[in-house]
């Protein structure tokens, strides 16, 4: 396979596919990677050239496509490292759940969201979706931009944000 990274780095591997997954309006081919030895995720539209190898490979029986993709997408180091309590029970949280937004952990108060971004305006708006509540640990700098982000809300419907 020759693949063009994000910062248009080309590369050629030999990539053993385990499946597709799509995640952010973005297809993944993830699986094996020689190059790199290990599993890696690659996307689609990064993808130069494939050639059918006369190797073949198994698939482990129980690897998730969507897992995977979800999982290290969430934990790519980013500028902002994020934690969160959220105040509900694992099952409640997976009904509204958005794999990308991070890693997530039970523990005895609720469930904790490990994550990165880049952005911290970008994340409290989708803390903001959220349908139950939270807490928010890790950066203090994240309950600011999620309050500010509140008031301008509250004052677009013309409500005193106080």
């Amino acid at each position: 396979m020759h693949y063009a990274s994000a910062e248009k780095t080309r590369t050629e591997r030999d990539f053993d596919p385990y499946g597709l997954a799509y995640q952010n309006g973005s297809w993944y081919a993830i699986g094996q990677c020689h190059l790199r030895g290990g599993l890696r995720s690659f996307r689609l539209d990064r993808v130069l050239q494939v050639s059918l190898l006369e190797i073949s490979f198994k698939r482990p029986d129980d690897f998730d496509p969507l897992a995977y993709l979800s999982h290290s997408v969430a934990t790519i180091p980013r500028a902002h490292a994020i934690e969160v309590l959220l105040k509900a029970d694992m099952a409640t949280i997976q009904r509204e759940w958005f794999g990308w937004l991070g890693v997530l952990e039970p523990v005895a108060d609720g469930v904790l969201l490990r994550s990165q971004a880049e952005e911290l305006d970008w994340y409290a708006r989708q803390l903001a979706r959220l349908p139950y509540e939270f807490e928010i640990r890790h950066p203090p700098g994240l309950r600011e931009v999620l309050a500010g982000w509140a008031r301008r809300r509250l004052a677009s419907l013309g409500l005193n944000s106080k």
